[in-house]
């Protein structure tokens, strides 16, 4: 499996990782993110999977960190999905 397969598995557990929290109710979730947020997230996981998928990846010092840095601002601290989103973006920068 090349880097490329294996961004796209890691991204397709972070996607259904986010859609099943956004399932859940949220007084009932372990983590407190909001719908909105959580929707927000799984848009820009969405779109670079798609980049990944159709080889259209801009060049690595324009592959910036906007999710960690969402994340860092607008999330619990120690979020578990937010850490696996953060790898997940790591993983994607160094494509």
């Amino acid at each position: 499996m090349n880097r490329n397969q294996e961004f796209l598995k890691k991204a397709d557990a972070v996607i259904n990782k986010i859609e099943t929290m956004l399932r859940e109710d949220y007084k009932n979730r372990t983590e407190e993110i909001s719908d909105s947020s959580l929707r927000d997230m799984l848009s820009l996981v969405k779109e670079l999977r798609m980049r990944v998928e159709i080889k259209q990846l801009p060049s690595k010092e324009k592959r910036y960190r906007r999710l960690t840095y969402i994340i860092i601002d607008h999330w619990p601290l120690g979020s578990s999905l937010g850490n696996e989103i953060s790898e997940l973006e790591t993983y994607y920068v160094n494509l």
